[in-house]
């Protein structure tokens, strides 16, 4: 969790995230759909630590996070499934096919506090 301002530290923490690439290093740059593989009733629960960890309720605008029943939740779902694990090549394909525009985790904090 290199370069992680202590807040989202905390909360990064808190959550345990699997990123899509099990390599992948969590930082401020990492993308919370297209890195770390949060959607749907994932980014729920993510969002009431982030709530935690900053003090303040935040909304942050849907179109960034796809619900539980749509295309890009089934291709985050496949990015992590075995054979994606086993065969790079297939998890980097469905990676590719997220649609929802990209969200970092510095992009994220920027709405929470305001900056």
């Amino acid at each position: 969790m290199n370069g992680l301002s202590p807040r989202m530290a905390e909360a990064v923490s808190w959550y345990i995230f699997a990123p899509i690439e099990p390599a992948h290093v969590i930082t401020m740059g990492s993308r919370l759909v297209h890195d770390l593989g949060v959607a749907g009733d994932d980014w729920d629960e993510f969002e009431a630590v982030l709530d935690e960890a900053y003090g303040t309720r935040f909304v942050v605008p849907r179109g960034f996070i796809p619900p539980e029943i749509s295309n890009d939740s089934y291709r985050v779902a496949a990015a992590h499934g075995w054979l994606a694990r086993r065969y790079p090549r297939v998890r980097e394909w469905h990676r590719s096919r997220i649609r929802c525009p990209e969200l970092t985790l510095e992009q994220l904090e920027r709405m929470i506090v305001g900056g």
